[in-house]
């Protein structure tokens, strides 16, 4: 497994571990303290006090990845990526990842990053409409 170092030398930033528990607000900048409540953080801090807070939090993502790959070598967990350009509808053609994701994936939730800073508001609630069109989806 990876180590992490003091130095950062080989530090690991992992979406996989972003949350967004419900309610919560965009992220404005995304960063370690993200990954996780602080709660969880200080609980295990306080568990174990021979670690300092990022030692704490590198044994937690460590653990947890592990966990991850222990379930993805089991075949318990499946990853599916898609890759494709999405355009706002107004525009004639390349729609077609929008089509997909409202009929085949059918999302719970949707990540849109910044997808914001090259669209405008009114065009991404349109894609967003479109892809939940099969139920309720949280966009974060």
């Amino acid at each position: 497994g990876a180590q992490f170092k003091p130095d950062s030398t080989n530090a690991v930033a992992s979406p996989t571990f972003f949350q967004c528990p419900d309610g919560s607000p965009p992220l404005d900048e995304e960063s370690i303290f993200n990954t996780f409540s602080i709660e969880d953080i200080m609980d295990s801090f306080n568990k174990d006090r021979s670690m300092n807070i990022v030692q704490t939090f590198e044994s937690r993502v460590t653990h947890l990845l592990g966990s991850l790959r222990s379930k993805l070598v089991q075949g318990h967990v499946t990853v599916e990526l898609y890759a494709g350009i999405v355009k706002p509808l107004s525009e004639r053609d390349g729609h077609d990842i929008v089509k997909f994701i409202a009929a085949k994936v059918k999302p719970y939730s949707i990540g849109w990053s910044n997808v914001i800073d090259y669209m405008p508001l009114d065009k991404l609630h349109e894609l967003g409409r479109a892809m939940s069109s099969h139920g309720d989806v949280a966009h974060y």
